[in-house]
């Protein structure tokens, strides 16, 4: 290969690196409509599914609320200690942060009742903090237990 030649391969490479800068100059400037909100991004977790996800570097249960799911939860309002608080009710999904305390234990997932939940006590699957035995619906309410561990609550994170 000649100097002449390689110079003009030289020249066709910048070339492509110029343009290929171009191209990705441009494309970023114009309408991004992939934008992908969490919930789309969770979209692959079916109704009525409740499992553990990360959502901006923490660990948290996600919960996707199918129909009769949502039913069920009005139907807890009694048992609770406050039905304003976690999730909003009209959620189609719900995201309970899973670290409860520093040395790094998570609430644990429970389709079962829980033993410290009174034997007359609803229970739709919920969550269950493992230093205090409180108990959590699926929308992070507490249960009311006559513990201590009552005024217990569970931080939600808001998802786009």
């Amino acid at each position: 290969m000649n100097r002449k030649q390689l110079k003009s391969l030289v020249s066709y490479m910048f070339a492509l690196v110029i343009i290929g800068f171009v191209y990705v100059l441009f494309s970023s400037l114009g309408n991004n409509r992939n934008i992908e909100t969490d919930v789309d991004r969770f979209s692959d977790i079916k109704a009525g599914q409740t499992v553990m996800r990360r959502v901006d570097g923490q660990r948290v249960w996600l919960t996707h609320f199918n129909n009769q799911q949502l039913r069920q939860i009005k139907l807890l309002e009694p048992f609770l200690i406050n039905s304003e608080s976690g999730c909003a009710l009209k959620t189609k999904m719900c995201a309970v942060l899973a670290a409860i305390s520093d040395n790094g234990l998570e609430l644990s997932y429970s389709l079962l009742p829980p033993p410290q939940l009174k034997a007359d006590g609803l229970w739709f699957g919920g969550f269950v903090d493992p230093t205090t035995s409180a108990a959590f619906d699926l929308l992070g309410r507490a249960y009311r237990l006559n513990r201590s561990s009552d005024g217990q609550t569970l931080e939600v994170v808001e998802l786009d």
